[in-house]
């Protein structure tokens, strides 16, 4: 039977104008839905890039809190999910719930600093968190920044549409990305393995000046999305030095398994979520494995092709569960709405 079109969410992303699966899933079985997004790519050059982009997701937030978008529930990609449970807490006619999508770190009790005390004061007056990376739910429940462990769920990033590749047939390793790297890890590769592998690196500008007089590496700043994705789809291996502390690359890593990359990362815990190492990439154990790593996968075609064939194995699987993923995502973000139903009636 449809759901009454008393039911009404509004999903804030952070970046990006697609419409995600479950809204698209809730949509169908009677909700009013609604996305507010932000085409954030033509600002990503620029310094202040990421500080408009939270600007327009806190915009967007306030229009939701004040009424100005009717919600019962309110599913925020990061800081805007953040923002509206702790404008929710503090406006009284705000009645809907929260859901707070995508927590990539979790700041030490002892951090300090406005955008730590934002996310973790955010997780304990949010209703429901959806996480991409187990380890991440761990900790959340760890510190005891959610009620219990019905309220978060659990929704790996999906394979991308694979890209058209860049630069026809040139054989070439690539990194890049903007959060969360260890630049200076991936600069010691570079220069380590430059004698043999032609590299492309995509980084923001500030960043550049690492790989300067490093031979046989063609280093972009702060490019386009688009070419960025069509860079990782045309790359013979696919490398990720990533932090210790926090969910990122994940993007960069299902693209490179999508179009049958080599992917080789270290760095971060979660990287076995989504890597099986040897299997369909490599989790390497340091600096040093991973250069070892690189040079085997650059000269023996043969060993590559096997985890490349693995890659576009998980790739294909990992869609499948994916899908089903966010059937399930509905249903919970249903269950998160009633119960914060409930609990207005019982209050009234």
């Amino acid at each position: 039977m449809a759901v009454s079109c008393t039911k009404s969410i509004v999903w804030i992303k952070e970046e990006g104008l697609g419409t995600p699966p479950s809204l698209a899933i809730l949509s169908g079985r009677g909700w009013s839905a609604h996305m507010l997004g932000f085409g954030y790519d033509r600002w990503r050059g620029f310094r202040i890039g990421r500080w408009i982009r939270l600007s327009v997701a806190v915009g967007h937030v306030a229009a939701v809190v004040l009424g100005w978008r009717r919600a019962t529930l309110v599913v925020g990609t990061h800081y805007a999910g953040l923002c509206a449970a702790l404008m929710r807490s503090v406006w009284p006619p705000a009645r809907f719930a929260v859901v707070v999508h995508s927590v990539y770190a979790i700041p030490e009790s002892r951090d300090r600093g406005l955008l730590q005390w934002i996310v973790r004061a955010g997780l304990r007056r949010c209703d429901a968190v959806i996480v991409n990376s187990a380890d991440i739910g761990r900790r959340i429940l760890a510190e005891q920044l959610v009620a219990s462990p019905s309220s978060v769920f659990l929704l790996p990033d999906g394979p991308p549409v694979v890209a058209s590749p860049a630069n026809g047939n040139a054989k070439y390793a690539f990194s890049g990305g903007s959060s969360a790297r260890d630049w200076e890890g991936l600069a010691a590769i570079v220069r380590a393995t430059s004698g043999e592998v032609d590299w492309v690196v995509a980084c923001p500008a500030p960043i550049g000046s690492r790989f300067i007089g490093i031979p046989r590496v063609r280093v972009l700043t702060d490019i386009p999305v688009d070419d960025f994705d069509a860079l990782v789809a045309g790359a013979s291996v696919v490398v990720a030095v990533l932090l210790h502390d926090r969910v990122a690359g994940v993007t960069l890593i299902r693209a490179a398994q999508v179009a049958g990359a080599v992917v080789i990362a270290c760095g971060s815990p979660y990287l076995s979520e989504y890597i099986e190492s040897e299997v369909d990439g490599v989790l390497a154990r340091d600096i040093e494995d991973a250069v070892q790593w690189i040079l085997s996968a650059w000269r023996n075609e043969t060993g590559a092709a096997r985890l490349r064939q693995g890659a576009r194995a998980r790739s294909e699987l990992d869609r499948r569960k994916w899908l089903e993923a966010n059937v399930r995502l509905a249903d919970f973000l249903e269950s998160i709405d009633k119960s914060r139903g409930l609990s207005e009636s019982r209050t009234n």
